[in-house]
């Protein structure tokens, strides 16, 4: 979720993660290559594209629960049972349905990096002729 207040310190937040996790994606799939014997430019390339795909299917599991949670039926029977009015188990449902979309939407900037790259390397060869 965004700080209203401070916007730009949020966006700092996200800019950091994303160097972060890049490098990480980046290293971690080529020492899994190297540890696993892919050592040509196109495993490396597959290795990004699938953790590209992994990191992105992450938001989307996020997202898939959130709805199941907020959404089911039984769970919200239950819920009124709580000492939680109407209104506030209303609001919390949407601060969670609102985190989990944020955490998907990270994900797939995240991700995309990876899988475009991957791509890219794939391409590479063909472009050279």
């Amino acid at each position: 979720m965004m700080d209203e207040d401070r916007p730009l310190q949020t966006f700092g937040k996200f800019v950091r993660l994303f160097a972060v996790s890049e490098a990480a994606i980046f290293l971690g799939v080529a020492l899994i290559c190297w540890l696993g014997g892919w050592r040509t430019l196109n495993d490396y390339a597959t290795g990004l594209f699938i953790a590209g795909a992994i990191v992105m299917g992450i938001g989307a599991a996020s997202v898939m629960g959130s709805n199941r949670y907020t959404g089911d039926v039984t769970i919200r029977y239950i819920e009124t049972v709580s000492d939680e009015d109407g209104k506030t188990r209303q609001r919390r449902y949407q601060r969670e349905n609102e985190s989990s979309r944020v955490i998907a939407l990270k994900t797939a900037i995240i991700g995309m990096l990876p899988l475009v790259v991957g791509i890219g390397l794939t391409l590479l060869p063909l472009l050279r002729r």
